[in-house]
């Protein structure tokens, strides 16, 4: 799966998070208009879903939002020290 297929959610940008194909909404089959004097069309299968109606893209999963707990916002040797005195280590929160 690919980072840029999701949103900030964790939603897929293609479906929108309904695990719906986004050619054919779902239904697996899409209307060919055909060029004729009768504005006939006809169904085939989606060629996106092959006829699944599911968004490939996806799976219907959903992408969970990655934290990283960490530490290393510590700056060592940096900032100024408390009362005139020496360069300490500063955290960032």
């Amino acid at each position: 799966m690919y980072p840029e297929l999701y949103d900030k959610e964790g939603r897929c940008v293609r479906c929108k998070g309904t695990n719906k194909c986004h050619s054919c909404g779902g239904s697996g089959r899409r209307v060919l208009e055909e060029d004729s004097v009768f504005p006939e069309g006809t169904e085939v299968p989606c060629p996106t879903c092959f006829g699944g109606g599911d968004c490939k893209f996806c799976h219907g999963k959903k992408r969970k939002p990655k934290i990283i707990k960490t530490n290393d916002l510590a700056r060592t040797n940096q900032g100024a020290g408390t009362n005139q005195g020496p360069i300490t280590t500063i955290y960032c929160p």
